[in-house]
């Protein structure tokens, strides 16, 4: 046990930082005491500094020397990570550590985002109450891919694209046609064609094309017939 210089209270030795000029080899104040003691310092002294002190806390110099450097911290942090994998483990695995994040992650979620209060809508198809927060929301989730189906075929009747193959898929599950031609177009599940949504996209892609191909193998014998008629 031993006394804070400042607080007045005894603590355990392990609550003092070591120092090699002190007779104990630990300072005569407490870990609390000096961090606070160095956060008020660095704040009243913060512009008075000079030299390497005050290159240790540029913001600037940290970023143009990991700029320059990169590939070598990068290097040395995914090898110390290697070498330690059996600490970080047990670190991340402690209760304490884990209550810290959690407490961390609500803060941030208070300061970050409003919360808003939920509105009670009805359903315009089921009439089914539903709690959103979206004001423009107009039906409920099943009712939803319901109408998006009917709106997909609706547009592909009115505008007079012609379908290669047959829907394979559930009715369960959403659906886009993806475009091969001006005329011509193939059925996909939504998930997979959201990714690949773009200009970039737009009727030839290497990768999209090798799907396609997976669902539908005859399409590897019409592929290049039909992008040449563009």
């Amino acid at each position: 046990m031993k006394q804070c210089s400042k607080c007045k209270e005894y603590k355990d030795e392990s609550e003092f930082y070591k120092h090699i000029k002190c007779k104990d080899g630990l300072f005569s104040s407490c870990k609390k005491c000096n961090d606070k003691h160095n956060k008020q310092y660095y704040k009243s002294n913060k512009n008075k500094w000079t030299g390497y002190s005050k290159r240790q806390t540029d913001t600037k110099y940290h970023k143009q020397y990991y700029l320059k450097n990169k590939e070598k911290l990068l290097r040395q942090h995914y090898q110390w990570r290697e070498n330690n994998k059996e600490k970080l483990e047990e670190y991340w695995q402690q209760p304490e550590v884990k209550e810290r994040i959690r407490k961390y992650y609500k803060n941030y979620h208070k300061a970050h985002h409003k919360y808003i209060e939920p509105i009670l809508i009805n359903c315009k198809i089921c009439n089914k109450e539903i709690s959103t927060i979206q004001y423009h929301q107009k039906y409920c989730k099943n009712c939803k891919k319901k109408y998006r189906i009917k709106m997909n075929d609706a547009k592909r009747r009115n505008l007079k694209w012609k379908v290669l193959f047959d829907n394979p898929f559930d009715n369960q599950e959403e659906i886009d046609y993806h475009h091969i031609n001006n005329i011509y177009v193939v059925p996909l599940p939504s998930d997979i064609h959201f990714c690949y949504i773009g200009y970039h996209t737009r009727y030839d892609n290497e990768d999209l094309d090798y799907i396609i191909e997976q669902i539908y193998p005859s399409f590897s014998l019409i592929k290049n017939s039909l992008r040449k008629k563009d």
